[in-house]
């Protein structure tokens, strides 16, 4: 808690301008914004709790006035970019805190606190790294062959595949569920008596398609009585046929097939001309591209595992002591569903940096990460960080129930962060509804990433006049109103807004959404915000 340092004459100041109206009261032009900027020497000199902000280090780095700003209205640091995935972890897995270490000292000489952001998010992830765990040698091969180890059978056909026996060759094409190479079945051949040709008893695939011109491997398990059987790749205008001679034991065939440029459907096909049992097992046809984001194995999940506990516990470790708090997990339920995002929203597109973590790990990752952060700093407190609480009542209590779950399960989860990119628009009751909400769950609550966009449209032509940025000042203002309203003192863990001044905002398009203007003048905004932080 901070104690007020204003002066007699500004509360006398501010007692008379509450009293014109009700407690709501937003910016008034007729302020006098010298009075206001002497007397509060920053926003965390007036409010009742922290006030933080997050910064860009490189702007710490470059811009006197940026950095300025933060030291003087700020009570703590947002860390940006610079705590997260993509900036620690390097391409062969090891953690560089070259720039992170100079964001912490530059907080630590002046007095800031350092809330770290963030330990597991799907986005901002080094996915050159990640990626590489996910195509291990354990990964199973892109098949263009459906059904290849025969494993989908209904009755006594089999799925994506067609026997055939012509007379006068006699025979029996069938599964087998006790021989088999891998699975529950193999493909089961015998020849008594052989045909006049070559394919009177075969088995084809169903057509796969193929790149024009590009080379496949092909490859099975076999095993037989010593009579040799032909492989066939063939289109419209491409024929391979290869002979095998199996031996008792299971053994690994393959041969490279080049499709035809113009006749991209191939099928592959197994042709007995010979007498002789015959077993075939796992065909496989590959471009050499591995599907591990398709089929997950219990090493690509113990590899994914081991890199998360890695990064957390390495990040938490190498801070302990210093960095107050943490988003332990970031964004982690889905707007679509309100169950745990595993996987890209209905219709998201997946940028490069984009790794869902709960697709390789399950939901416990999410506790796993608590633990791992609250061992390696125990005096560290752990937030859940998540967006749209007071526009979606779906999502709000669906991140209440999942926090029960946790708490359940004795994670040491301390609190929740609402992040409030709110704008123009934003229904002010549903903010009270979510700040009560919220409250009732006895934990700490953090207005994490708070800035207000006023260009709902993203209209190029829009220009934020001045009744424009006395909306904006108002809605700043009740946020802080409401915040102090409905969360008791002891859960409010502060307010954080998401950047400095406009142009340095990750929202663009003339939305103005920050407390400063692009010249890192005050806003409007500043005044109703640091009105309403007075307002308990």
């Amino acid at each position: 808690m901070h104690m007020k340092k204003n002066t007699l004459f500004f509360y006398g100041l501010m007692a008379g301008l509450l009293a014109l109206g009700s407690c709501r009261k937003a910016y008034q032009p007729e302020f006098d914004n010298n009075i206001l900027a002497n007397e509060a020497k920053g926003l965390k000199d007036i409010s009742p709790f922290q006030v933080g902000a997050s910064v860009d280090y490189n702007l710490i780095e470059s811009n006197a006035n940026y950095r300025s700003i933060v030291t003087r209205e700020f009570d703590n640091i947002t860390t940006g970019n610079t705590f997260k995935h993509f900036a620690i972890v390097q391409n062969d897995g090891s953690l560089d805190f070259t720039t992170a270490d100079a964001l912490y000292n530059f907080a630590a000489q002046s007095r800031l606190k350092v809330y770290g952001h963030t330990l597991v998010w799907y986005a901002n992830n080094n996915t050159t790294y990640l990626n590489t765990l996910i195509q291990s040698a354990d990964a199973p091969l892109a098949n263009f062959i459906q059904n290849g180890g025969f494993e989908n059978v209904s009755g006594s056909t089999i799925s994506n595949w067609e026997s055939s026996i012509s007379a006068p060759a006699q025979g029996s094409v069938s599964v087998e569920s006790t021989d088999v190479y891998d699975g529950e079945n193999s493909l089961k051949v015998v020849e008594t008596t052989p045909g006049a040709n070559p394919w009177d008893i075969q088995m084809q695939s169903e057509a796969w398609t193929a790149t024009a011109g590009k080379t496949y491997t092909v490859s099975f398990y076999a095993k037989g009585s010593g009579s040799a059987f032909n492989f066939v790749n063939q289109s419209n205008n491409h024929y391979q046929a290869n002979s095998f001679t199996p031996t008792s034991a299971w053994a690994q065939y393959s041969v490279t097939v080049t499709s035809a440029a113009t006749d991209p459907q191939m099928q592959t096909k197994f042709q007995f001309p010979n007498t002789g049992t015959f077993y075939i097992d796992d065909v496989i046809v590959t471009d050499g591209v591995t599907t591990s984001a398709d089929v997950i194995t219990p090493a690509i999940q113990d590899t994914v595992g081991k890199a998360l506990h890695n990064f957390v516990t390495g990040m938490v470790a190498h801070f302990k002591g210093q960095v107050m708090a943490w988003d332990a997990a970031n964004e982690v339920i889905s707007d679509a569903t309100g169950g745990l995002r595993m996987g890209p929203e209905p219709g998201q597109t997946v940028s490069p940096d984009m790794f869902f973590w709960g697709k390789y790990l399950g939901r416990g990752y999410i506790a796993n990460v608590f633990n791992w952060a609250h061992a390696a700093d125990p005096d560290a407190l752990l937030f859940i960080n998540d967006y749209n609480l007071e526009y979606s009542s779906l999502k709000l209590d669906s991140l209440i129930a999942f926090v029960k779950e946790l708490q359940s399960q004795n994670v040491p989860i301390s609190g929740i962060g609402t992040q409030m990119h709110i704008n123009a628009n934003t229904s002010k009751p549903m903010i009270d509804q979510m700040f009560q909400k919220l409250a009732g769950t006895g934990l700490k609550v953090r207005v994490s990433e708070l800035d207000i966009s006023m260009n709902v449209n993203n209209d190029p032509s829009f220009v934020a006049d001045s009744a424009t940025l006395t909306t904006q000042s108002d809605l700043y203002n009740y946020v802080a109103q409401s915040y102090i309203k409905n969360v008791p003192a002891a859960q409010r863990f502060g307010i954080t807004v998401w950047g400095i001044g406009d142009k340095d905002s990750w929202i663009q398009n003339n939305n103005v959404p920050l407390l400063f203007d692009v010249n890192y003048a005050k806003k409007p905004a500043y005044y109703g915000f640091l009105q309403g932080l007075e307002s308990e």
